[in-house]
């Protein structure tokens, strides 16, 4: 699989991060880490150091989630700093969140219509994504449609997300 369809099934930063407050700390390939950078370039720690030493720390940009990192670590990532998270995919979460809070999150196709310039009316896939507790005893939600079952997915974790903060399931 190449990177940027990987990349396309992972959690985002700013979710990652809520759902490391949420308690998340299931075991990921990847990690959000802070991106340090001096003029725009990459620095690694003995660069930094130098940087520090020579006395232009003031001069050094830190990013926190700027860098997605591969991580063989498979215990989680309980440890990190508060800038970092654990960058799970997506089915991961979907998953997790059935485990630990009992919520379904279920990505559907759906066929919509489109006219085009000459107002001829075309079928379209698209997805979208509903939330619910499996015995039915609160309500779903339903979101938007999207163009792919990933963008539907991640509409899902974050309502999903919404629901908890908000204490509504």
């Amino acid at each position: 699989m190449n990177e940027e369809k990987k990349i396309l099934k992972l959690c985002s930063y700013d979710v990652s991060m809520k759902l490391k407050r949420l308690g998340f700390i299931e075991p990921c390939d990847y990690l959000y880490t802070t991106a340090i950078r001096h003029n725009g370039e990459d620095l690694g720690c003995d660069e930094e150091y130098e940087l520090k030493a020579e006395g232009h720390g003031d001069e050094i940009e830190y990013t926190p989630g700027g860098w997605l990192e591969k991580h063989y670590n498979r215990n989680g990532f309980q440890w990190m700093s508060d800038d970092n998270c654990s960058a799970p995919f997506l089915h991961d979460v979907v998953d997790w969140f059935e485990k630990e809070h009992n919520l379904i999150i279920n990505p559907e196709p759906f066929v919509s219509v489109e006219f085009n310039d000459d107002e001829e009316m075309t079928n379209v896939m698209a997805w979208h994504c509903i939330v619910y507790h499996p015995d039915g005893s609160k309500p779903s939600y339903r979101m938007e449609a999207r163009k792919n079952r990933y963008e539907a997915i991640a509409d899902g974790i974050e309502e999903a997300l919404t629901l908890l903060s908000k204490k509504e399931i």
